[in-house]
């Protein structure tokens, strides 16, 4: 038994070897590291209104019997945010999608300013103050998007800003595939299957932010010189 111990520190090394190195890859894609909740119901989660944005607050049930749901986790602080607002913003206006938000870890003063300047694309946007629903989520930082189906269940998980021609085009062939399968708790399996068949492509021209990393400056006047602006100050190597 004494050796058996005295050998699992030799055994263990490796594994956690691994993971470090694998972790420092620069070109590794975050987005290939599935989400817990894929293919799961949306965990439970009440989300009071961003105090002065007139649009209620978040829900579990605000996301079951409603035709595909996207859920975007989003901050004023958020520069990647910036440029992705745009995106959602003539998503919503196009397609008529119906976009709902998580406000991540963000003082309601700051989100209200923000969408005041940028506009308010959500039907529904809930305060998550402290980050609790974020761990709910499973994420790490912001931003990211769901693609909900009609049952609730989480069909499609986007890690990342969704900007740039791949990342868009991705998005929304996930989307008319979730559309495709309605919200029949027969077809959720195989939504599911094809959703996830191929891994988010965006990579190189932004990335996620945590809590710390800096609030966004402001943008031009237009939804594209926003988002022109927003991606010349995202790093060039990714996320």
């Amino acid at each position: 038994m004494t050796r058996i111990l005295a050998t699992l520190p030799i055994l263990i090394a490796p594994i956690v070897g691994g993971f470090f190195l694998w972790g420092l890859n620069p070109d590794r894609d975050p987005n290939e590291i599935p989400s817990v909740l894929i293919s799961q119901p949306v965990s439970g989660f009440d989300l009071a209104p961003v105090a002065g944005v007139n649009v209620p607050g978040l829900a579990r049930a605000d996301l079951t019997g409603n035709p595909e749901p996207v859920v975007n986790v989003f901050a004023s602080w958020c520069v990647p945010c910036r440029a992705e607002h745009a995106v959602l913003t003539r998503i919503v206006e196009r397609d008529g999608v119906r976009l709902m938000g998580i406000n991540y870890e963000d003082k309601p003063e700051d989100a209200l300013a923000w969408l005041d300047e940028l506009g308010n694309p959500y039907e529904r946007n809930g305060s998550d103050l402290n980050g609790r629903a974020g761990i709910e989520w499973g994420i790490s930082g912001v931003p990211e998007t769901f693609i909900i189906s009609g049952a609730g269940t989480v069909l499609y998980r986007y890690v990342g800003p969704v900007v740039g021609p791949e990342a868009e085009a991705e998005f929304a062939t996930a989307l008319e595939q979730a559309r495709a399968t309605g919200a029949s708790a027969h077809d959720t399996q195989n939504a599911v299957r094809n959703l996830n068949t191929c891994r988010p492509a965006f990579r190189g021209s932004g990335g996620r932010t945590g809590r710390n990393a800096g609030r966004s400056g402001a943008g031009g006047a237009s939804a594209g010189d926003i988002e022109r602006s927003a991606l010349r100050g995202l790093p060039e190597s990714g996320y």
